[in-house]
């Protein structure tokens, strides 16, 4: 049996705080780079990123519990909504076009376009 790794992602406030008080289970990610290796069993520390220079980050420690590939965040969001997108934690504009969150960041739209796939990685908190 291989060892549990732990990985460090970087979240958003509104999302931070929505997995921190229970409400998203699902973290949604482009399935490349450290995600492409990630199983069940795995830990995943997520960090606020919004926090100043002289104030610790704030932290919450998960296991993922499983693993869902899919060819968008639409679809994604389609099979888990609220699980990966809690309405409490989106914009009117959001709630009619869930998919301009991730379409939002980065290069995540470019990357789904080109063919890559999207995770949801169902996550539970550990206390």
């Amino acid at each position: 049996m291989s060892e549990s790794v732990n990985y460090i992602l970087r979240l958003r406030k509104r999302w931070f705080d929505a997995i921190k008080n229970g409400n998203k289970t699902i973290e949604g990610r482009l399935y490349r780079n450290q995600c492409q290796i990630m199983k069940p069993g795995d830990t995943i520390t997520f960090i606020n990123e919004k926090f100043s220079q002289d104030e610790i980050p704030d932290k919450i420690m998960t296991v993922i519990e499983s693993l869902i590939i899919a060819d968008s965040f639409s679809e994604l969001y389609s099979l888990y909504e609220d699980q990966l997108l809690p309405r409490e934690c989106l914009t009117e504009e959001e709630l009619k076009n869930p998919s301009i969150v991730y379409d939002n960041i980065n290069d995540y739209k470019n990357a789904v376009e080109n063919g890559v796939k999207v995770l949801g990685i169902r996550i539970k908190i550990v206390m």
